[in-house]
Parts: C-alpha cells; structure tokens; sequence
C-alpha cells in the first residue's frame, strides 16, 4: 500500500511537471525572441575632408572643404619652407599657436562647410630669384572629429588631444 502511495504521488508529480513544461515552452519563446525592421539609415561617423592650395606672389592661399555628411572635425595647418624663408599666417577665423607651430581653425569644421581660407605668406622672397632656384612650401593639415570635455563641453581645438587622430582617409575607409 505503501509503494502504491508512492507511486501515486510521483505520478502526480511527473504530471504536474509535464503540465509546469509545457507552459514554460511558451514563456522561454517570449524571452528568446527577436524583432527585425526592414529599412534605416546608415549612421556614419567618418570624416573626410580636401584642401585646395593656390600660390599667387610668394602667397599660399589655402582652403579645407569638409565633404557632405561628415561629421564635424576641427582643423589645423603647418607650412614648411625651410630655414631661408619665414612665414607668416593670416585669415579670418585661424589662430597661431606658437607653442606647436600649428595654425588652428576656430570654428568647427561642419560636414559640406569650407573653411575660411588661410594665407601663409612667405617672408624674406629674394630680390631677383632666378629660374632653377630650389624653393618649395609644403603645406600639412590635419583633422579630427569635435572632442568633449567630462562637462560635456566642447574642447578647444587647441586643447584636444591630436594623439588619438587618423588621417581623413584612414577614418573614411573605416
């Protein structure tokens, strides 16, 4: 009688057991599944931007265009020209700095914009140059997307870490 009792309550157990899975199918597929949208919009983060140099009378005129849908970067530009030469920066919205001999762009640069166009001028021109003589300005700019502060306030460009660059096309072909 005893083992009749038993086995009447692990029937019933199995049962109620069999009764608690079958349910539980049916919750577990409420949590595993999954949705999917047709449709979107790519979100990039990229960058991409091109300068156009001009020289006219011992002047570099230079411009920086941000291609469309390109995130907003800020700017800076550095002109080599050797020991015989000085130069000199000018244009509306550029600042110097000469701790790092960088011209920096005091706007952001927002994607399809133009930066306003930088003047490097070229000191100490020869009187009477002479055809052969070797005399080259090489112009580097520079790009990297807007930086924060932990505030949430914009960074200067002058105080954002160009450490953590890439190169425009690096961060296009990304």
């Amino acid at each position: 009688m005893r083992t009749k009792k038993i086995t009447n309550i692990i029937s019933a157990a199995l049962a109620v057991g069999l009764v608690c899975i079958s349910s539980v199918q049916n919750a577990n597929a409420y949590f595993t599944t999954h949705v999917t949208a047709k449709g979107g919009y790519e979100v990039s983060w990229r960058h991409r931007e091109e300068i156009t140099e001009e020289f006219v009378d011992w002047n570099k005129y230079i411009t920086i265009t941000s291609e469309d849908g390109s995130v907003p970067v800020y700017v800076r530009v550095k002109a080599f020209a050797g020991n015989s030469y000085q130069l000199v920066y000018e244009g509306t919205g550029w600042t110097y700095n000469n701790a790092d001999g960088y011209c920096y762009y005091d706007a952001v640069l927002q994607g399809g914009g133009t930066a306003t166009g930088l003047r490097v001028g070229i000191n100490n021109v020869p009187v009477n140059p002479k055809e052969g003589m070797d005399f080259n300005v090489v112009v580097v700019y520079e790009t990297i997307p807007v930086q924060y502060g932990t505030d949430g306030s914009m960074v200067a460009p002058e105080q954002a870490d160009w450490t953590q660059r890439k190169t425009s096309q690096e961060a296009y072909n990304e």
